[in-house]
């Protein structure tokens, strides 16, 4: 057992759960929470390559990340592209230095898989797939603080069967992957919801459930509805602008609405967090 890993596990479940807290209440979560875990993390490679005596060129790979992940806190005015590319042509080039002298070396995979997950959430946000920035700023900082995994008090029950897949299957990767898990299963509680309901239109029953229109301004949902050529439709994607189709349903003489609630991805990933520490990664039994 690691001091290492318990410091790395309790620090990221802190600052998880605070931020967590503050995306319940707010559906917001502030930088520092990601500065917080994203800078112990870069401290935690550069210790790595210097205790493990491993070639000091590893670290060109750390400030190549340190450089990109400061950059995703750097509100900078629009318009500003050159900036951007040689901010991320010079992370680029060190990573390219590094790869082409050391991608023969086992040894160099495990730190690599950090920048292969920088920019692959990164990809993720701006194609829709994550949705929210501070989810993608959180999963960059993990996947800094958690190049492998940690083992504490004998735990994961599952234990990693190889380093080639915690290679392949990177511990900030499945944060994700689990995170998705547990929010799938707010199906069953839809599904449930509306059964005991008599709300049976599909697939919505699966995805949402009706709540009153002065309910939904209250919360924090997405409507599943909207006004289209004159007529109510239902969608089957949450819509944006979720105020003003609230606004038009209602003046539109609707007194309900299908909405799907605004889950705060941040408390998933708290929970994928724990359970991957805990029990371990459930992609391993197919290996």
């Amino acid at each position: 057992m690691d001091v290492l890993d318990i410091f790395r596990v309790a620090l990221a479940l802190i600052v998880l759960t605070m931020a967590s807290r503050q995306d319940l209440r707010e559906r917001m979560a502030e930088d520092y929470h990601w500065i917080i875990i994203g800078v112990a993390g870069l401290v935690y490679l550069s210790y790595l390559i210097i205790s493990q005596s491993l070639p000091g060129e590893f670290l060109l790979l750390v400030l190549a990340m340190a450089i990109l992940f400061a950059d995703i806190f750097w509100e900078r005015p629009e318009g500003q592209w050159v900036l951007s590319i040689l901010i991320y042509g010079v992370a680029l080039f060190l990573l390219g230095v590094v790869t082409i002298q050391f991608y023969g070396d086992a040894r160099f995979w495990p730190f690599m898989t950090v920048p292969v997950l920088f920019f692959l959430f990164l990809l993720f946000y701006m194609f829709d797939i994550i949705k929210g920035g501070a989810d993608a700023k959180c999963l960059i900082a993990i996947a800094l603080l958690f190049p492998d995994y940690p083992m504490i008090f004998g735990l994961p029950l599952i234990a990693v069967p190889s380093s080639v897949a915690a290679v392949v299957l990177p511990f900030g990767l499945m944060v994700l992957f689990h995170a998705a898990l547990f929010t799938v299963l707010s199906v069953f509680y839809n599904l449930q919801r509306n059964l005991r309901a008599g709300d049976w239109r599909f697939p919505q029953l699966f995805l949402g459930y009706k709540v009153s229109i002065p309910e939904a301004k209250a919360g924090q949902y997405w409507p599943m509805e909207k006004i289209s050529n004159g007529k109510v439709v239902l969608t089957h994607s949450p819509q944006d602008d979720a105020q003003g189709i609230f606004e038009a349903l209602t003046s539109f003489g609707r007194d309900e609405v299908w909405v799907t609630p605004k889950i705060p991805f941040l408390v998933p990933i708290t929970l994928a967090m724990m359970f991957l520490v805990s029990m371990g990664n459930l992609m391993f039994f197919l290996l």
